[in-house]
């Protein structure tokens, strides 16, 4: 499904070579434009950059005095591999 970037926010494909601050900034500028971001990490290396990079954007939240929730939805597509889909909103706290 192709997003307009004016209007929704893109999927963020997170790996595990992401940097967390980037990732966590992205997800902070599609936060305060459209109150929704989402991820997709797929491998466990992505997975853990993906669950660093929302606990860092939480911490933005909190500066901007907001509330992050994140719902998460896993997909195994092989014996060692596993995808994440993570929908990301904010709430005034």
């Amino acid at each position: 499904m192709p997003f307009d970037s004016l209007t929704q926010p893109t999927l963020i494909r997170v790996s595990e070579t992401s940097q967390v601050g980037s990732v966590a900034g992205a997800v902070m500028e599609q936060l305060r434009l459209f109150r929704v971001s989402y991820l997709q990490a797929m491998g466990a290396g992505a997975v853990n950059q993906s669950i660093k990079a929302l606990a860092k954007a939480g911490e933005f939240c909190e500066q901007e005095h907001l509330r992050l929730w994140a719902h998460h939805s896993f997909k195994r597509i092989s014996s060692t591999t596993v995808v994440i889909m993570t929908e990301v909103r904010v709430q005034d706290a």
